[in-house]
């Protein structure tokens, strides 16, 4: 369960962002610039930067009533495990986005279909969780109403390698010493 769709739609200065989650009961907790804005339950955010500010704006899904949306191993950007892609919008003609995904060297595989909505400039899509050593590259296509690809937009590759969990230990300390141990 996870994102299945996240867009951005520019209204005179405000801009919108709307997510969608297959994750039943989902809340989404939004951020900028990797700083927790806050959360809503019907996907929906609006952000009125500065004229010249250009925000990174993100969204977490999740219906863990446990979930710390503060806590570093929730902000998006400091999730290995996953890439988002980003692309804007082409031609009006265009009736929906092909995403593909390939890893390593081998070959392109469908993994969604983004529909094309009026309005709405930026369109980013989540990958379900990558394999750690991997090459991944992406590939966006438009589509237009009979079928006709436009040209395509390439991410990658971008090389997945997560940083090692942290050891388990516990340490004592007492004036003179510190002491390690295992739990």
């Amino acid at each position: 369960m996870a994102l299945t769709s996240f867009t951005a739609t520019r209204r005179g200065p405000t801009t919108e962002y709307v997510a969608e989650s297959d994750t039943e009961g989902a809340v989404f907790y939004w951020y900028a610039d990797w700083q927790y804005l806050g959360s809503s339950t019907d996907g929906r955010w609006r952000v009125t930067p500065d004229p010249d500010d250009l925000l990174d704006v993100d969204v977490v899904d999740s219906a863990d009533e446990d979930f710390e949306p503060e806590d570093p191993d929730n902000v998006p950007q400091l999730q290995p495990a996953r890439r988002a892609v980003e692309w804007t919008a082409a031609a009006d003609t265009t009736d929906y986005y092909l995403v593909e995904q390939k890893k390593d060297a081998g070959d392109y595989a469908e993994v969604d279909r983004i529909a094309h909505a009026a309005g709405v400039w930026l369109y980013r899509w989540r990958s379900a969780r990558l394999d750690d050593l991997a090459a991944y590259t992406w590939r966006v296509t438009p589509v237009d109403a009979r079928g006709v690809a436009g040209t395509p937009i390439t991410v990658g590759p971008v090389d997945i390698v997560r940083p090692p969990d942290p050891p388990d230990w516990q340490y004592a300390w007492e004036p003179s010493a510190i002491t390690f141990s295992e739990p």
